[in-house]
């Protein structure tokens, strides 16, 4: 049994809804798993009272959370010496024929500026919570959907995860613990 912290940020609660999904997997092959958002780190969270760090996050308005980039940069080099996984929740992953290269441009420069090497990077397809966003983000998120073909009612809330994908890429990480 590994004692696993699946630490997330979230904007709009999607990032917590996959996290909470991880901590289910996890528990299920019988590891012991925390589930913690980053706002409720206490500031003397190390890695080294974990054997494995999965860290979930939302991009949202051209970032990752700021206070799970600042626990990720404090602590990137034990992150990258210990099994860990980064599971980028975003938009982009939505996009069937673009996502995994939109979503690669966004995690690649952000892994890069913190110092982290994590040992699998899942692209998570996130959601478009309408109901949750102000004004201006349900008209700049509207557009691009429209742009790009989606659905845009901005009276109904939308969600792309694709929870059996999620679910292998969890169990095919865990499978790799010895």
């Amino acid at each position: 049994m590994k004692r696993i912290l699946v630490l997330y940020g979230t904007l709009h609660g999607q990032a917590a809804k996959v996290a909470a999904r991880i901590g289910e997997r996890c528990r299920a092959v019988g590891h012991q798993a925390d589930v913690i958002r980053d706002r409720d780190l206490p500031g003397s969270a190390n890695p080294d009272d974990y054997d494995v760090i999965l860290v979930v996050a939302s991009f949202n308005n051209g970032r990752y959370p700021k206070a799970l980039t600042k626990w990720i940069a404090a602590h990137a080099k034990p992150l990258s010496a210990m099994p860990s996984a980064f599971f980028a929740i975003s938009g982009a992953a939505c996009d069937p024929t673009t996502g995994e290269r939109d979503a690669a441009s966004q995690s690649g420069p952000f892994l890069t500026k913190v110092g982290w090497t994590p040992r699998r990077i899942e692209h998570v397809a996130g959601a478009f919570p309408f109901t949750k966003y102000s004004w201006f983000e349900k008209w700049v998120m509207k557009t691009i959907l429209k742009r790009g073909g989606h659905p845009h009612d901005t009276k109904v809330d939308y969600e792309y995860t694709d929870w059996p994908k999620l679910d292998r890429a969890v169990t095919g990480f865990l499978d790799t613990l010895t």
